[in-house]
């Protein structure tokens, strides 16, 4: 939405567009949203791809710098602490789970709190997290550290009200990980629920509890699911399809 306000609102952004050879967009859906302010056919679709290189380098080199429990079933959000990644829908989320369930998780967010952009939604935040013994609010760690916390869980939540294609759900992929996330932007592209991840609405606590608690008490649904989501990523997400697609579309314009 911000950025189509932008085209909107600020003079020559939309000529801009229209100017170039080619736009990049992440997903359909971005490129979607900006259809409307095109007059040209210069919109292209490349889902990001990852390093599968780097990434296997970083497995295992960190241990996650909080003690994460090994007893319980260990729930991980990554994200900047601010409204549009939806930290409140997932404490809600885990405060109205059954008692058994939500006692057996552990809940570690990572993330800078954005304290300028809203400090009364961190400290609303940092509240509710004092009230909660098994949820954890960590704040910024280094990379290396978060991809620690990354393999060290069972289950990834994307809980955000607004996104494009966020980086860490596909790293979550790559680690096999259980993935739980709102359909916001393009997930829902790359992830079908109920085959390598479960989606819920934006804004719907009880889904997300209800998945939560789910997954909580399955861990042969959460290993089917980590590993339908590792093949996906194998398979559509590594730079190994994106390099290649992109060498072969800049080519096009440029000897257009």
């Amino acid at each position: 939405k911000f950025g189509q306000e932008t085209v909107r609102h600020r003079v020559g952004v939309k000529d801009a567009l229209n100017a170039a050879n080619a736009i990049l967009f992440p997903t359909q859906t971005t490129a979607n949203l900006y259809q409307e302010f095109l007059t040209c056919n210069n919109s292209h679709v490349f889902p990001y791809g990852l390093d599968v290189n780097e990434l296997d380098q970083s497995m295992g080199n960190e241990q996650p710098l909080h003690q994460m429990a090994t007893d319980k079933v260990r729930v991980v959000n990554i994200g900047s602490v601010e409204p549009r990644k939806g930290q409140d829908v997932l404490l809600k989320a885990v405060e109205s789970m059954p008692g058994t369930a939500s006692q057996s998780m552990e809940l570690y967010m990572l993330g800078r709190l954005l304290d300028k952009l809203d400090a009364n939604f961190t400290q609303r935040m940092r509240n509710e997290v004092e009230g909660m013994p098994n949820a954890h609010l960590l704040g910024q760690l280094p990379r290396a550290a978060i991809m620690a916390h990354l393999q060290a869980a069972d289950i990834f939540v994307l809980s955000s009200r607004d996104e494009v294609l966020p980086v860490t759900i596909l790293e979550a992929m790559y680690h096999g990980k259980a993935i739980i996330s709102t359909r916001v932007g393009g997930v829902a592209e790359i992830i079908e629920d109920g085959i390598n991840g479960l989606l819920v609405d934006v804004e719907d606590h009880k889904a997300l509890a209800e998945r939560l608690t789910l997954l909580g008490g399955d861990a042969e649904l959460r290993k089917r699911l980590g590993e339908a989501a590792r093949q996906t990523f194998h398979e559509r997400l590594t730079m190994d399809q994106f390099g290649p697609a992109f060498e072969e579309m800049m080519a096009a314009v440029v000897y257009k």
